[in-house]
């Protein structure tokens, strides 16, 4: 006796599950028939809607193999009347194209039956006298008998076999037209098409292994992942890691991490300011003007050039004891710049941009700055390996 689980549990039983019994038996003496020492059941779960039905109890697809053994069928009827039957008749018309009706025979039966052929293919089961009552805890009855298919048949041809039952005198009531499908393997590779996802192709059944994006489900199994592999609902073609479910251009980007978080290049990770320098040897990353290429502007507290100071001019600094002199500051047009030593002088904005660089001889020189519009600028003096650097202001 099994105890199944109604629609209200936990886990149900639905109306169209299939539930799978196998049984065998193991003798210690010489068996003369090894073939009929185990049983398979394949029961459709049906609903109070329908009591009187037909199964085939080998399931709704055989294997061509099959097709040497006998099939199974039960037929079970319900005397849903308000009084008792007296007689049950169930007849089923035998389809001879499709089975050997002189291989029918008798499993079982809930009650005494008796067993006619007519017509060729008409089998009457006929239950009389069986008073069957109405109550619904003894109104049932079934029988159960078993036939071969003719091994002709070919895969993918279909059994159908239905069943008429009459109480009495009343109207036949007709059964399910129980379904066996016979399996092809179409593509020859062991692997029959209820579990063959394409039977066209040899290279798919479930023994295989799944190939990412390759665009097919060589194991038959829709768990396996073809495509998006992290789950995160991007497929490779639009996600730049398909092995993180947090990278994907849904996600926010980290800047630093050295992740492309959200598959945007044009979205920066590092160097955000476009100055051609990462964090780890720019010391400002937000500002363009300051790396460690920029010019260094002494004495406005700014370390341009990243090298960890400002630089910061007095008056025996750098080139301070050159007897470079330059003037007027501020200027309107010409700068004269007088000098003992051979010199090399840059003029750059406040912005670092380098305008002018030429190299003077000792002497006193006249520098041109008409083309210069009105403002604060750098000038910086260099001489072999010293420098230094000055502003002025043009009118």
């Amino acid at each position: 006796v099994f105890k199944l689980n109604p629609p209200t549990s936990e886990c149900p039983l639905n109306n169209g599950d299939v539930l799978k019994y196998k049984v065998s038996t193991q003798t210690f003496d010489p068996d003369s028939n090894l073939l009929n020492n185990s049983q398979e059941l394949c029961q459709d779960v049906v609903n109070s809607y329908d009591p009187n039905d037909k199964t085939c109890m080998e399931g709704a697809v055989i294997t061509p193999a099959q097709l040497e053994n006998y099939l199974h069928y039960m037929i079970r009827f319900e005397n849903t009347g308000t009084a008792s039957a007296v007689n049950v008749r169930v007849q089923d018309v035998i389809d001879l194209n499709r089975f050997d009706i002189s291989s029918l025979e008798i499993v079982d039966a809930s009650h005494p039956m008796a067993t006619t052929i007519h017509d060729e293919n008409v089998v009457d089961f006929n239950f009389e006298n069986i008073e069957l009552p109405f109550d619904d805890h003894n109104n049932d009855g079934y029988l159960v008998f078993k036939i071969k298919a003719l091994e002709s048949l070919q895969p993918g041809q279909v059994l159908n076999n239905g069943a008429s039952i009459y109480f009495d005198f009343n109207a036949a009531i007709q059964t399910n037209t129980a379904v066996t499908i016979i399996l092809r393997d179409d593509d020859k590779d062991g692997f029959f098409e209820d579990v063959d996802c394409d039977d066209q192709n040899a290279n798919i059944n479930p023994s295989f292994e799944e190939i990412p994006y390759n665009g097919f489900d060589d194991d038959c199994n829709p768990l396996t992942l073809d495509d998006d592999l992290d789950g995160d609902g991007f497929e490779l073609a639009d996600d730049c890691n398909d092995d993180n479910p947090n990278i994907n251009p849904d996600a926010l980007e980290e800047v630093y991490n050295g992740i492309d978080d959200d598959c945007n290049p044009s979205t920066l990770d590092d160097d955000l300011d476009g100055d051609g320098f990462g964090l780890a040897d720019d010391c400002d990353d937000d500002n363009p003007n300051i790396n460690p290429d920029a010019l260094e502007i002494a004495n406005n507290g700014i370390d341009e050039n990243c090298d960890g100071e400002d630089l910061v001019i007095t008056a025996s600094h750098g080139l301070e004891q050159s007897k470079i002199n330059y003037y007027p500051n501020p200027v309107l047009d010409y700068l004269t710049l007088e000098t003992v030593n051979a010199i090399t002088i840059e003029i750059w904005t406040q912005n670092g941009i380098l305008l002018i660089k030429n190299k003077y001889q000792s002497g006193q020189h006249q520098i041109n700055l008409q083309k210069l519009y009105s403002g604060l600028y750098f000038i910086r003096f260099i001489e072999a390996d010293r420098s230094t650097t000055r502003n002025f202001f043009v009118q």
